[in-house]
């Protein structure tokens, strides 16, 4: 063959990860043709970007480019296409590629010269599917790389007989894998301390911990992370409840490190499918450090790959896969928070460290049909979603009674069924389930987070606040990273008019879960009732700004507006409510107190009529009547609307704190009302 010398080449070289193992897996006649499709792969993407194949040897290629772009471009397409491509069950392939530019010396037999054994040596670094690249390559490249294709900085590393260290970095694009092992180099710092003696090795290392500790905090500063969605590898749909699941659990998991400060499901699933880059998903999430994973099951094994990214510099900073069986999923849960624990040199108690070493073993069968469960309770909250769920969570504790997950699981769905989704079954045969659902979590397994929550959470409905209070505080101390349970806690204590408490917690909730608007409309909703509007105004504001069309949250400003004297503009803000489609009676005894205030008592009473025509079908519509009355200064007629709503089965949540009842609370009616109401 012919090789040119002049100028500056980009070398490529790749191989099968695995080779050996899969030609005595798929014999010798079908390794050949899987080999042939893999070279026909390879060789389309190496032509297409005007590449020079120097060398094929077994399943290796080395191929010249004379443009470092081009070279990134055939990497790209050929990683693109090997995934896109059918391969017989259980013969994907997944290559390794590396990257080096250099100005190399050609022989008669192709180029030769210490950068050839560089590209070499950082393709033999990698793994299957990933495609590393010398800093070299990444400064020639760097500004032009296409659409959504970036690079990630993992590190200065010691090549195999390389006498110079190397920065790596891996490219990164939208539809390929992005989470693997650490690279098979040694990292500066393992190389640095393997150079001195044992003696100086304690002495840099203990210098090193004292400084980390307390002069920077943990390792590159990062006191909260975000588990991005894992990637289901196994590129069957039907396994994304696997991958979720498993984002879940981890997410859970590593919110029992009290230290971290770890973000809620609901705000990073917004990412799933999503190309943006890490530092952008950092930014919007306000964390330190990012996750990222994958998932692969074969049979009754699962591996999984996870890797923590520095943020700000989208920098790797460790990387591990682990693969076990799946009764021993919970342990592998354990093992990677424990790993990123350490890696963040968070602090644990030792509650926490024997909470993460220790876990018994689940029934495969049973853990598998609580994901399927749980993925089921996830999607949108419809009756047939949710009655779904709990079926699968009942097949679990069938199988395995004492999987403590599927009883809490079950103990949340029947609590959000008895929320409206089912109106002909009473609430209260939900609650009763719900209740003996969490009672069997707690008993199962008493150190499980998710145990308590459900029990506080179900016995809250039955009025038992001290219970409730209970359970919610044990299961903040297993997990403080919680945002659900930080959720349903502030909601007890503004239920209990105990509002500083209720505004710290639904904050905390907001730290742990930035993107969910329900938690932010909340929030505003919190701050409105301790007497906050400012600060509400702002809130709610700000939700609106993101889903302008949020018929509850446009009921909350119209409420603030209100309470601030801007009447005209509450009202225009609960009718758009209305034409949401967020309806509900409170707004007509709203829009009458506003009209009362403003003077226009005729208005004030069409919506009395209406409401007391509304009350004949709808056992919430007494209730709102009394804010009309109250604001004409008719307080007998108010108190009494109030205890035909309470007999009717309104919880009236809001007595001891809604401003629009002030002029009645010295009423001693009023105060037999509100020891009805919160005494149980």
């Amino acid at each position: 063959m012919s090789t040119e010398s002049a100028g500056t080449v980009t070398f490529l070289f790749t191989d099968i990860e695995g080779s050996t193992r899969l030609l005595r897996q798929l014999g010798d006649r079908r390794y050949s043709e899987i080999l042939a499709e893999h070279r026909k792969i390879l060789r389309t993407a190496i032509t297409a970007s005007a590449g020079q194949e120097v060398d094929t040897e077994g399943d290796g290629f080395f191929v010249a480019f004379h443009a470092a772009k081009d070279a990134v471009r055939a990497a790209l397409t050929a990683q693109q296409a090997l995934k896109a491509h059918a391969w017989p069950a259980g013969a994907a392939l997944r290559v390794r590629m590396g990257l080096h530019t250099a100005v190399p010396v050609a022989a008669e037999s192709g180029y030769v010269g210490v950068g050839v054994h560089r590209a070499s040596r950082i393709s033999q670094a990698g793994h299957g599917g990933q495609v590393l690249l010398s800093q070299t390559t990444a400064d020639m490249v760097e500004g032009d790389l296409p659409n959504g294709v970036r690079l990630r900085d993992l590190g200065e590393y010691r090549l195999k007989d390389m006498p110079h260290r190397e920065r790596i970095f891996q490219l990164v694009a939208p539809g390929l894998p992005i989470t693997f092992p650490a690279i098979r180099a040694l990292s500066m710092r393992s190389s640095r301390l393997y150079a001195v003696g044992l003696a100086a090795v304690l002495m840099i290392a203990t210098a090193f911990v004292l400084v980390r500790t307390n002069v920077v905090g943990p390792r590159g500063g990062i006191n909260s992370v975000a588990v991005l969605p894992l990637e289901n590898l196994s590129g069957d749909p039907a396994q994304e409840y696997l991958a979720d699941g498993m984002t879940e659990a981890l997410i859970s998991t590593l919110g029992q490190v009290g230290t971290l400060r770890v973000i809620s499901r609901t705000s990073v699933m917004q990412y799933k499918g999503a190309k943006k880059s890490v530092p952008q998903i950092a930014r919007e999430l306000g964390v330190d450090g990012v996750i990222e994973g994958s998932v692969l099951r074969s049979g009754n094994r699962i591996r999984v790959t996870a890797q923590l990214i520095h943020g700000a510099r989208d920098r790797s900073l460790w990387g591990n896969s682990y693969e076990r069986d799946l009764k021993d999923l919970i342990a592998l849960q354990n093992e990677v928070a424990r790993a990123i624990a350490g890696e963040v040199r968070a602090n644990l108690t030792p509650e926490q460290a024997t909470r993460l070493a220790a876990a018994r073993p689940v029934d495969p069968e049973a853990h598998e049909t609580y994901l399927r469960g749980l993925y089921e309770f996830n999607k949108p909250r419809t009756k047939e979603h949710v009655l779904a769920s709990i079926s699968q969570f009942k097949r679990a504790v069938e199988r395995d009674p004492q999987h403590a997950l599927a009883w809490a699981g079950m103990s949340y769905a029947y609590v959000w069924l008895s929320l409206g989704d089912d109106p002909d079954t009473p609430p209260q045969e939900h609650w009763a389930s719900a209740k003996a659902a969490g009672l069997m979590a707690v008993k199962s397994d008493p150190a499980l987070a998710e145990a308590h929550a459900a029990l506080a959470n179900a016995v809250a409905s039955f009025r038992e606040w001290a219970a409730a209070e209970e359970g919610f505080r044990k299961a903040l101390e297993l997990n403080p990273n919680s945002a659900q349970v930080n959720v349903w806690y502030s909601e007890l204590m503004f239920i209990r008019g105990r509002m500083p408490e209720a505004v710290q917690q639904v904050r905390r909730a907001q730290e742990l879960d930035p993107l969910n608007i329900n938690t932010n409309a909340w929030t505003a909703n919190v701050l409105f009732f301790a007497r906050r509007y400012d600060e509400a105004l702002d809130q709610i504001r700000k939700v609106l700004e993101i889903e302008p069309k949020f018929g509850w949250a446009h009921s909350i400003l119209g409420r603030i507006l209100i309470e601030k004297g801007m009447h005209r503009e509450g009202v225009a803000a609960l009718r758009k409510a209305e034409d949401l489609g967020f309806l509900h009676p409170w707004h007509l005894g709203m829009i009458g107190r506003a009209y009362v205030l403003m003077g226009n008592k005729v208005e004030a009473q069409k919506m009395l009529t209406r409401l007391k025509q509304e009350a004949k079908k709808n056992p919430f519509a007494d209730a709102p009547q009394s804010m009309i009355y109250a604001a004409l200064g008719e307080k007998a007629e108010a108190i009494a609307a109030l205890e035909r709503g309470f007999k009717r089965g309104d919880d009236m949540a809001v007595l001891k704190t809604a401003p629009w009842w002030d002029a009645l609370r010295s009423d001693p009616r009023y105060k037999v009302l509100e020891r009805a109401v919160y005494e149980n």
